[in-house]
């Protein structure tokens, strides 16, 4: 059974904007439930390295920062009047200001940080969360 969606997810967010991996019309298409989300073998197998490093990488980066990281994709958060639904992979402080946390595990050969889909996704998690940021970084 294909799951029809009442609110858009930050990771397909980029998707309506042109930026992301499918087209606005698929994503809409697999959001009002009328297509499955399909992935090819090579992209499965990606997701699953990315699901199972990703408590490790936080794991590394708590030490070698020596931070906490906390909230581990437990929080739910909501923005845009409800419509924009936020899951974030954790939630840590660093010099005392609440900063959310995003994980990525690549083997790309290209930085994917620039990437607009990217940017959309951790923005949206931001409104959800009500952080700010200096968009100075970005550049």
């Amino acid at each position: 059974m294909i799951k029809e969606r009442f609110d858009i997810i930050a990771s397909g967010l980029g998707n309506y904007f042109g930026v992301g991996f499918i087209t606005p019309m698929e994503q809409l298409q697999i959001d009002l439930g009328n297509k499955e989300a399909e992935f090819d073998d090579d992209a499965k197998y990606r997701m699953a390295l990315g699901r199972a490093m990703e408590d490790a990488c936080m794991n590394y980066f708590e030490e070698k920062m020596g931070i906490r990281i906390d909230e581990r994709n437990s929080e739910i958060g909501y923005a845009v009047d409800g419509k924009l639904k936020c899951k974030r992979d954790g939630r840590t402080f660093i010099e005392g200001i609440e900063t959310g946390w995003e994980n990525k595990y690549s083997n790309a050969s290209v930085s994917f940080t620039g990437n607009m889909n990217y940017i959309l996704q951790c923005q949206a998690y931001m409104m959800a969360w009500g952080l700010e940021h200096d968009y100075r970084d970005w550049e």
